[in-house]
């Protein structure tokens, strides 16, 4: 069965929808519920908007009722306040039932049609009752006896027990709606109903009040009950509120209202007490108006601690409002930001993710070579298969070509060392080529012919070893293993020494070299001379090859860099040879490249000089430009930073030192196994005036130290059994056993690297001469102490 595969901007697609509806879930629930508390919020206020008059409705009629039980017992004198209270508390409970019961604005259920008729019909009845309470307060106040206080008590206890009904039918659907609107809810309903005991206990002791007599044994057991659950009442507000986040708003008003009541109705504490059989005298110290009015503040200020509540619950349905609707908000926001956001990563990923793979891979198929067909077949996959497909190709291309790299590797480092070994080879019979040829040359006496033949045999050396050291110094820049160094030196000494001899040179084919200095002398700089030298050389070298007849001018100055501690150095060499072509100056610093093949045939070279010195150029941290015609000359330009250091150059003491140095009788220990080298150099130690022993081997040459004593050993390091550095590090350990003077130990090799000097330097050696070597520096390098 064929495997279907999913494209990658299907899956992401998919990925990102499930992702989607992740998101979505939680903030679409979230919103939702927003919507549902801002619902309940203002389904709370309207029905809280109907709630707060109720139970100010029930206030007033317990105030009434408080004045109504009084006005049938109090002398005439005291009518008209109380009547007055009483017609007040009417006139504002009539207004709020009138005004409740004719609003619409909340559907209604069963129970509160219910409850609102037994509102009505308890209403209608104390209406009645008012109205026979009025005319025996003022005709009739014999009628007292017949039962009407105890009727109005009644019937308006009645009508608040309906009221609280009605408020508790409106309370019903929202007391569920939210934990702490439910304890709100429930703690106006408690305090409510201890301001209720409160005012049925002020009542009934206005009445025995205006009866100036004791309570009876039921009337006191009345009170009794009524003040318990008072303060019964307000031990549960307290614990309902104690761990409440509203606490703080709330317990002043408890507190205010609890203070209030016991100072009020603590003065009469005593009529619990006293037993009802005691005469009849004047028994309270408060006449009835005033007891009213302080038991009505009392009762107020329980009542207050409900409206503190209730204005709490406004503010906390408020909140919930307010809370709500920021929570839509933000909802609708991280929605719309979610689905921004979706849109973008889409788009994101389809332009910067999809496209580029799909190129990547369609570009990498091509590269790898697959056919049309066999790219055809792999359709069927997806991005990223079609991507692990081709990668699949390329890794197994990358080992091949792993394998070959490996294998050039073995390859130049197979040449390296070939080159190297070459180098030994070829430069052990060069020294004695060189050496011979320059001690021939000092010999006397000479035909004329012998000596064109010693001159001859000394030009084609010098081509000889220009030739090794160029292909040495190429094969070390490509292998990337060429190091420069950073020694001091005086530049104006290197190029005065090179013009001397480049001089000599122009002399040979009838020209004129010049050189021109400016800025660089009495000065010391930090670099390494010896390539610095090697430019020079190539340059110049090439100028005067490639010019028959006219001036080679060499021009060294120095300017100032923008590196501190640095000068920049220009360089320019100008000849007036045969120039270089229009189409051939862009290749004359490319490896084994000359302007035409007939230079080459008329002039002869490898064309590696100009390679070299570009990449010597380069490793200093400069550059190398040429401007030239056809038969024209050419006039090449090199320009780099050098540290620079000003000195004073005194070379009379240096060959002062040196000329006292020369009149000491040295013994030096020759070690060298090869005798062309052995003559060569026993030779030049003789015009040296030195002293000399030979050791044809390392083992020899330690012995041979132990039994005599020598001030330099010319070491070399190439020998069968004990090699040089083996030999030195033995001698420096019998040193170290015997004590006394340290003899010099100067290495004689034909390997010519840096790394060759740090070992020679590492084992023990003072000094290191490559072969073939100069004569003058190895005489410098014996007088040194």
């Amino acid at each position: 069965m064929k495997k279907i595969h999913l494209s990658i901007r299907t899956i992401l697609l998919l990925i990102i929808s499930g992702l989607n509806l992740l998101i979505a879930a939680p903030l679409g629930y979230t919103t939702y519920k927003a919507f549902q508390n801002y619902y309940n919020a203002q389904k709370i206020r309207d029905i809280s908007e109907i709630l707060y008059p109720l139970y100010t409705v029930k206030k007033y009629l317990s105030l009434e009722r408080a004045a109504a039980l009084s006005i049938l017992f109090t002398p005439p004198d005291s009518l008209e306040a109380l009547a007055t209270q009483i017609k007040s508390a009417r006139q504002q409970s009539t207004t709020i039932l009138e005004q409740h019961f004719s609003q619409k604005r909340v559907s209604v259920s069963p129970a509160i049609i219910e409850a609102r008729d037994n509102v009505k019909k308890s209403y209608n009845a104390l209406q009645a009752l008012r109205l026979q309470l009025d005319t025996a307060a003022r005709f009739e106040r014999d009628e007292k006896k017949n039962g009407l206080p105890q009727e109005y008590f009644d019937q308006t206890t009645q009508l608040i027990g309906y009221v609280d009904r009605l408020i508790d039918s409106y309370s019903r659907p929202i007391i569920m709606l939210n934990s702490d609107n439910t304890r709100l809810m429930r703690l106006t309903r408690l305090i409510w109903g201890i301001g209720e005991y409160a005012g049925q206990e002020n009542a009934i002791l206005g009445r025995l009040i205006a009866q100036n007599k004791f309570p009876s044994i039921e009337e006191r057991e009345d009170l009794a009950t009524l003040r318990s659950k008072i303060y019964y009442g307000l031990e549960l507000a307290r614990g309902a509120i104690v761990n409440s986040t509203w606490r703080d708003d709330i317990e002043p008003a408890l507190d205010e209202a609890e203070t209030h009541y016991a100072m009020v109705f603590e003065q009469v504490k005593d009529v619990f007490n006293t037993p009802a059989t005691a005469p009849v005298a004047t028994l309270y110290p408060v006449t009835v108006e005033m007891w009213l009015q302080l038991a009505a503040e009392a009762v107020s200020s329980l009542y207050g601690m409900t409206d503190t509540v209730l204005k709490f619950n406004t503010q906390f349905v408020q909140e919930i409002e307010t809370n709500a609707a920021k929570s839509i908000y933000i909802s609708f926001f991280l929605l719309v930001c979610a689905l921004a956001l979706s849109l973008y990563t889409w788009h994101l990923i389809t332009t910067r993710v999809i496209g580029p793979v799909n190129s990547m891979v369609e570009a990498l198929y091509k590269a790898t070579g697959s056919s049309e067909k066999y790219i055809f077949e792999t359709n069927n996959l997806d991005e990223i298969s079609k991507l692990d497909h081709v990668l699949r190709i390329f890794q197994d291309n990358s080992k091949q070509l792993q394998r070959e790299r490996d294998r050039a590797e073995a390859a130049n480092i197979a040449k390296r060392e070939f080159l190297a070994n070459m180098s030994h080879e070829i430069r052990t019979p060069m020294n004695v080529v060189v050496g011979l040829s320059n001690i021939l040359a000092r010999s006397r006496p000479l035909t004329e012919k012998q000596t064109e033949f010693i001159k001859t045999l000394q030009v084609s050396a010098d081509s000889l070893l220009s030739l090794i050291n160029d292909l040495l110094d190429f094969s070390k820049i490509e292998a990337q293993n060429f190091e420069l160094e950073n020694i001091k030196f005086d530049f104006a000494q290197l190029v005065k020494d090179l013009s001397l001899i480049k001089t000599y040179k122009a002399k040979e084919k009838n020209l004129v070299f010049k050189t021109e200095v400016s800025g660089i002398e009495n000065k010391e700089y930090m670099g390494d001379p010896t390539r610095i030298r090697q430019i020079l050389v190539n340059l110049c070298g090439n100028a005067i090859k490639f010019t028959e007849s006219g001036t080679v001018t060499m021009r060294v100055s120095a300017a100032p860099s923008h590196r501190k501690g640095f000068e920049q150095i220009d360089i320019s060499i100008t000849d007036t040879g045969i120039g270089i072509p229009a189409d051939k100056i862009n290749f004359i610093f490319e490896k084994f490249t000359q302007a035409d093949a007939s230079v080459v045939r008329k002039y002869g070279g490898t064309g590696l000089g100009l390679a070299i010195t570009k990449s010597l150029v380069d490793m200093l941290g400069g550059t190398i430009t040429v401007e030239s015609a056809e038969g024209a000359g050419a006039h090449f330009h090199v320009s780099f930073p050098l540290e620079v250091k000003a000195w004073k150059h005194s070379s009379a003491t240096f060959d002062a030192k040196a000329s006292k140095k020369e009149k000491r009788t040295r013994r030096i220990l020759l070690v060298e196994d090869y005798q062309p080298n052995i003559i060569v150099g026993g030779t030049l130690l003789e015009e040296f005036g030195f002293e000399y022993d030979v050791a044809e081997n390392g083992q020899e040459a330690v012995q041979k130290f132990m039994e005599n004593d020598y001030d330099v050993v010319l070491m070399d390091i190439q020998m069968p059994g004990m090699n040089g550095y083996q030999a030195a590090q033995a001698i420096r350990k019998y040193e170290q056993e015997r004590g006394g003077m340290r003899a010099r130990i100067i290495g004689l090799t034909a390997h010519a690297s840096k790394q060759d000097r740090e070992k020679c330097l590492a084992a023990g050696m003072d000094d290191y001469v490559s072969k073939p070597f100069d004569e003058e520096k190895l005489r410098q390098k014996l007088l040194i102490l």
